[in-house]
């Protein structure tokens, strides 16, 4: 009888076996088999961690005849990852039901019957079985991942090169380094004050004409500070030398 012996490279092993299973009570072996009848496979996989035999059992039934294996009934009932599974642990591809039947004769879709051909197949025993523990390696899985970044960066920065943003935008859309702000401002809104920093011409209009209205206030401010000999911060408290020579300064 057939079973994986082994893995080599994508390929699998098939050699000839007997399969002992008289170290399983009867009672245990179809209680297992009752399980794979029900398509229990998170319960068969436990099974068979714990007891590998169990894999290929066919014990009698009540009329005497053998019940289907594990594999005839994870090929009936159409599971692919099951059948895997079972293959992975041995489980005897050409056991046969009562009827001469192997599990590829039983199976119920066209996955189940191509991993069976495929692991039945081959020259000396040898064939490819679709299993996701064949998967791609570690150098495939990490030039992916690069490339899936390298992609999201290529996208954002060109998602994101005519667009300024933070502290700084202003200058860099000034200097021409990209084509406008956040807020929609390109070169052409832009103006250098006389402290050397890039502002918005718009802004800049409105502040020279609110300082207008308090202009003569604040010259009669400093020049009050000068005739005072005041230096640092002094508030202008109501009441105080600088207030009053300051009011007497703007009102005349």
């Amino acid at each position: 009888m057939l079973f994986v012996s082994q893995h080599r490279g994508p390929f699998v092993r098939f050699e000839m076996a007997s399969h002992d299973t008289s170290s399983i009570s009867i009672s245990e072996q179809h209680a297992f088999l009752d399980l794979a009848k029900e398509f229990d496979w998170a319960a068969v996989k436990r099974h068979i961690n714990s007891n590998p035999l169990l894999v290929n059992v066919q014990p009698c039934g009540r009329s005497g005849t053998p019940r289907w294996s594990a594999l005839h009934q994870a090929a009936f009932g159409g599971s692919a990852d099951a059948v895997r599974f079972l293959l992975e642990h041995k489980a005897a591809i050409d056991a046969k039901t009562n009827d001469g039947q192997t599990p590829l004769d039983v199976a119920k879709n066209e996955q189940v019957r191509a991993i069976l051909r495929e692991t039945s197949g081959g020259p000396a025993g040898l064939s490819r079985v679709p299993t996701p523990l064949r998967a791609k390696t570690k150098a495939a899985v990490a030039r992916k991942k690069v490339a899936v970044v390298m992609k999201v960066m290529k996208a954002k920065k060109a998602r994101n090169v005519k667009i300024a943003k933070g502290k700084h935008a202003k200058a860099l859309v000034y200097k021409g380094k990209f084509v406008k702000t956040v807020g929609g401002l390109t070169r052409d809104h832009l103006i250098r004050n006389k402290a050397g920093k890039v502002v918005s011409k718009r802004l800049q209009a409105r502040g020279t004409q609110t300082y207008a209205n308090i202009k003569p206030w604040v010259e009669a401010m400093m020049k009050a500070r000068a005739e005072l000999g005041l230096s640092g911060f002094v508030a202008v408290k109501k009441g105080s030398p600088l207030h009053a020579k300051t009011m007497e300064l703007y009102r005349s």
